[in-house]
């Protein structure tokens, strides 16, 4: 199975976990303008890490309200979401990922941001790009969509 955790929200470069673990994929986030919010946590033992939008998503909550919410946490469905959607695009043409396949594919397609590089220790393997995930998904298992 294909594992995510947000990386916290305390701005540490120390290692948290579940996040931490190298078979979970660890997601920050990012704020409106694209950078990375200040109080997502980051380093180099985030591996596989990237970001997604998590500052002010407006959320569904009880009894027809709405909230805008910030955090890793809120972050981490976004990149969870997008794996689901690689792992129905192969299942629907008879394939399997492997949970490594998906952290590879995720983490190749990301955004790099400007002035950043792969591996960043503040931005990961860059942000979540889900339209080159899947692009690059059905690249690697030779189908279109």
């Amino acid at each position: 199975v294909c594992l995510f955790a947000a990386n916290g929200n305390e701005g540490y470069t120390s290692a948290t976990y579940p996040a931490a673990d190298s078979r979970v994929m660890a997601v920050g986030g990012i704020d409106k303008s694209g950078r990375r919010m200040a109080m997502s946590n980051y380093g180099d033992h985030y591996q596989p890490f990237i970001l997604a939008p998590g500052h002010g998503v407006l959320c569904a909550h009880l009894e027809d309200s709405y909230y805008h919410l910030t955090g890793t946490s809120i972050a981490t469905p976004f990149v969870a979401g997008a794996a689901g959607l690689m792992l129905s695009l192969a299942k629907r043409h008879g394939r399997k990922l492997s949970p490594k396949e998906v952290y590879y594919i995720l983490c190749e397609s990301a955004t790099i941001p400007k002035g950043r590089a792969k591996n960043d220790k503040f931005y990961g393997d860059g942000v979540l790009n889900v339209e080159a995930a899947l692009k690059e998904t059905a690249k690697r298992l030779s189908i279109s969509i």
